[in-house]
């Protein structure tokens, strides 16, 4: 997550109260990723589970899952088979719904 920050300096009755504005952005990968995380994200919610419900049949932190899922974090192999696993789907299936 890359961060701006903005400072604004402000006087009153001779203390000095600096301001400070943080403007996040998201980051995120290559398309590719996000849009795996948009497949994932929707089977997993076709399934009724939450991101917690998922993680754990998938093996990774709730954060990881809500990165992946806003295509934040990349996946590694292993991991696109354990999310086909846990949807008892095939890993090709999860690549055919990616959009190109």
């Amino acid at each position: 997550m890359r961060r701006t920050t903005q400072t604004r300096t402000v006087e009153r009755r001779q203390r000095v109260i600096n301001y400070v504005t943080v403007k996040r952005e998201v980051v995120q990968c290559e398309p590719i990723y996000v849009s795996f995380g948009e497949v994932v994200k929707a089977r997993r919610l076709e399934r009724g589970w939450t991101q917690a419900d998922l993680a754990e049949r998938v093996g990774l932190s709730r954060t990881s899952v809500t990165n992946i899922e806003i295509g934040r974090q990349r996946v590694l192999l292993s991991d696109l088979f354990d999310f086909a696993k846990a949807f008892d789907v095939s890993p090709r299936s999860l690549f055919n719904a990616l959009k190109q």
